[in-house]
Order: structure tokens, then C-alpha cells, then sequence
């Protein structure tokens, strides 16, 4: 599987944690925000970053175990389809010099 967009890894994550604690989507749809696509060179590990809204300590550190979860399995995400449907290519800068 290629890497999701920002909206499909917040689809997947709400899928995951609806199911492991058998609750609504609904409730984990209004704890999370969005998920952020991140500058790849500041963050090479993982580009992406979850808002999570949740209010109470449980929910949120139920949250945070999901996200580790998932970037263990999809470090990255894609941008977002344009007008169209298409993808915008990646840009690649090389500095040189000094």
C-alpha cells in the first residue's frame, strides 16, 4: 500500500480506535482533528501530525497509543489530490555551494 492522504489517515485512525475500544466513529471523529502533513526535511521520520481534540485524559492517551500504532505503519503521508484529481509531484531542492 502506497502512503494515504492526511484525510485517509484520519479515516484509518478513527476506523482503529472505533473498533479496538467498540464505540462510536462518531466520538472519535469529534476527539481528533486533522492531520497534518509535515515538511519532510524537518521531519524525516514521520511528515505528518495528529491535532487530537479530546478532552479527557484517557481518551487522549488512548489516541496517542493509536497514533504510534499507525506511524509505525505508515510513516508518511501524500498530499492531497488537486483540482482534477491529480497529485502534485514532489519538489526535490539541492542547495549548493557555499
Amino acid at each position: 500500500m502506497g502512503a494515504p492522504t492526511a484525510t485517509e489517515l484520519r479515516a484509518t485512525l478513527v476506523t482503529l480506535l472505533a473498533g479496538a475500544t467498540d464505540t462510536s466513529p462518531r466520538k472519535w471523529e469529534k476527539a481528533i482533528g486533522a492531520v497534518e502533513m509535515l515538511p519532510i526535511v524537518f521531519n524525516p521520520r514521520s511528515n505528518w501530525r495528529v491535532d487530537v481534540r479530546a478532552g479527557a485524559a484517557e481518551d487522549r492517551a488512548i489516541i496517542e497509543r493509536a497514533i504510534a500504532l499507525l506511524r509505525n505503519d505508515q510513516p508518511y503521508v501524500r498530499s492531497e489530490p488537486g483540482p482534477g484529481g491529480s497529485t502534485p509531484e514532489p519538489v526535490i531542492l539541492i542547495f549548493v555551494g557555499a
